[in-house]
């Protein structure tokens, strides 16, 4: 996963995307290829990229606290799409091989949602993060999804998929599963003992997950689903589908630690243990 890192302000509205110093701008593709799970099934999908080329692993937009960013999100398909961040009430379509500008700022630390407006997009794997944070700040990015095959194949279809009978194959942080996540160094947390590190959690998926930390305890600092969560201290966060979640790290003691949802059927895929969400701490 590439994180984008941009210096002034985010703006919404209709356009395309790239970086600069006082007038910040970035280009974010929404592509179509093919994902491919651990034990190698494949299955259609859509990801937001930084660039024109397919990555089953959607990227970051992050910039600082206070800056100013213009998002150009570019419909990089043959078929209209449209999109959303819900937290901010912002929505809309983005015809075929076009694009829209999007415009925001935030003056606190803050993660929003991207996605499709359309549940079978997001779904498809259409979602990623835009996130401001403070200059100089240790952050790193879980986007939790669950796939199910025969769920993918339908929504591709445009198909109807009788949700009832929704039973996740493959679970994934950041399009990967274990042992992959640990190779990805925007997942895999990486620190030092006094540390102040942000994990940015957006379940992007329809399941609810338990993501549950061994050696440390975690704040809650941001909370799209409750304020009543914030300022909470514990080892296990709950997670629901379109659930934005940002806890922040201090680590008090060394070592390398488990990171894996409670629930250990999502610590599979394809049935297989611990191939499903399962990641490593590792604080020096």
């Amino acid at each position: 996963m590439k994180i984008h890192r941009i210096c002034f302000l985010l703006w919404l509205s209709s356009a395309c995307l790239f970086q600069a110093q006082a007038q910040s701008s970035v280009r974010l593709f929404l592509n179509e290829g093919t994902f491919y799970t651990v034990d190698s099934t494949n299955m259609p999908a859509l990801a937001l990229n930084l660039s024109a080329s397919f990555n089953q692993t959607s990227d970051v937009v992050e910039f600082n606290v206070g800056d100013s960013i213009h998002l150009h999100l570019i419909n990089n398909t043959n078929v209209s799409r449209s999109y959303a961040i819900q937290a901010l009430s912002v929505s809309g379509q983005i015809p075929a091989q076009d694009s829209v500008l999007l415009t925001l700022k935030s003056e606190k630390t803050v993660s929003w949602i991207l996605s499709a407006a359309n549940e079978a997009d997001s779904y498809l794997g259409q979602s990623t993060m835009i996130t401001a944070i403070e200059p100089n700040s240790s952050n790193f990015y879980w986007n939790i999804r669950e796939h199910q095959v025969e769920a993918v194949l339908a929504l591709n279809q445009q198909q109807n998929f009788d949700w009832a009978t929704y039973n996740p194959d493959y679970f994934t942080i950041n399009g990967r599963s274990n042992p992959e996540i640990n190779q990805d160094p925007v997942a895999r947390v990486v620190g030092q003992v006094g540390d102040t590190i942000f994990i940015h959690m957006a379940n992007t998926g329809r399941s609810i997950h338990s993501i549950h930390f061994h050696g440390y305890h975690c704040e809650v600092v941001q909370s799209s689903r409750s304020a009543l969560e914030l300022g909470r201290v514990k080892d296990t966060f709950g997670i629901y589908p379109g659930q934005m979640k940002v806890l922040r790290l201090v680590p008090h003691q060394s070592g390398e630690y488990p990171v894996h949802d409670h629930n250990l059927v999502a610590v599979t895929a394809g049935g297989i243990y611990p191939n499903g969400m399962f990641t490593t701490l590792l604080i020096q």
